[in-house]
């Protein structure tokens, strides 16, 4: 497989290759968090085991019978740095600063 530093490369537009980056694509620890949220039996516990938010994307849900019910959107949303148009394809000769992060959710802020 091709890879830049954008990501690796998967296709061709008009000559061109298309590259992909996902936050938290390439990090692992996302497996972990789907186990604690498997083992928790409480809703302190569920919202505990998604703190970490290392899941790529996802709809989480949760309702027990006490009557709580929890909806989050676990999903790794990047920092993106202003100075570049994101609605269209940024050319990879430029390089993206790294480092940016991800914005946490605040209900897994800690």
């Amino acid at each position: 497989m091709i890879r830049t530093h954008h990501g690796p490369v998967l296709g061709k537009l008009d000559g061109k290759l298309l590259a992909i980056r996902m936050a938290r694509f390439e990090e692992d620890g996302w497996l972990g968090e789907w186990y604690e949220m498997t083992r928790a039996q409480t809703l302190a516990q569920f919202k505990a085991a998604l703190r970490p938010q290392k899941m790529l994307f996802g709809n989480v849900m949760y309702a027990d019978r006490r009557g709580n019910i929890y909806y989050l959107y676990n999903g790794a949303v990047p920092r993106r740095d202003p100075r570049f148009d994101w609605t269209k394809p940024l050319d990879a000769a430029i390089r993206r600063p790294s480092g940016a992060g991800t914005i946490r959710s605040p209900s897994c802020r800690s």
